[in-house]
């Protein structure tokens, strides 16, 4: 549900820790391209997987934030 980091982006240049979580390659390729040109590559990655199967192999931080697909 990451996107290409419209929510993520913002996270990250607001100092958190973020892992943006998209099926779509395409938008984490892009994402990825726009977190090293902001800088951000040491706070933000994109992961290129279904959140359902990304939580079940992963523990989340104690904040989740979920923009599904309108």
């Amino acid at each position: 549900y990451a996107g290409a980091g419209n929510i993520s982006l913002p996270l990250a240049e607001a100092g958190k820790t973020v892992t943006a979580v998209e099926m779509d390659g395409a938008l984490t390729a892009f994402g990825a391209v726009e977190t090293a040109r902001r800088g951000l590559s040491e706070r933000l990655r994109f992961v290129t997987a279904s959140c359902d199967d990304w939580i079940k192999e992963n523990t989340p931080s104690p904040t989740v934030v979920i923009d599904p697909p309108r």
